[in-house]
């Protein structure tokens, strides 16, 4: 995608080769190769003005899909504090185990691992939050806070600490 500068000095030079023709160069000048000119320099600058119609309508599009996208981004750090409420749990602990394993990323995987707790298969079926991703901050917040609270803690063995 060309900036707007770039398309500015497209334009100046493109209208300027317009206006210097060879027979301007000459000193031959006509008034068909004058009428030829501005029509060049007029369809140039209508070019332009299409293509740069174009791209602020794809800028404006990529503005709304990246707004539409940050809104609908759950808070990781508000699915922390509803595990922790919900099962009696310092907030603290389970970030500093969610920060351990997975940096605060609730789309990290590493092997069979996912999630910002990294829950293996195995240990996300035997929670009550089966249903839902492992990759679902909240899922994994409220699961996570579900197995440390029932003193699963080794599910976690270098960050469960």
């Amino acid at each position: 995608m060309r900036s707007p500068l770039a398309l500015v000095s497209a334009a100046v030079i493109a209208c300027s080769a317009a206006i210097v023709t060879p027979a301007a160069l000459l000193g031959t000048s006509s008034a068909a190769t004058e009428e030829h000119a501005l029509r060049v320099a007029t369809r140039t600058a209508a070019t332009l003005r299409a293509q740069l119609r174009k791209e602020r309508e794809s800028h404006r599009r990529t503005i709304r899909r990246l707004r539409r996208a940050a809104l609908a981004r759950p808070s990781v750090s508000h699915a922390l504090a509803l595990g922790a409420a919900a099962y009696g749990l310092p907030r603290d602990r389970l970030e500093r185990v969610a920060f351990c394993e997975s940096r605060l990323d609730p789309g990290a995987g590493s092997g069979p691992y996912r999630g910002l707790f990294q829950f293996g298969s195995a240990l996300w079926r035997a929670t009550p939050f089966r249903a839902f991703s492992r990759t679902d901050p909240y899922a994994a917040s409220f699961a996570a806070a579900w197995a440390l609270s029932r003193g699963m803690a080794r599910h976690w063995p270098v960050c469960g600490r």
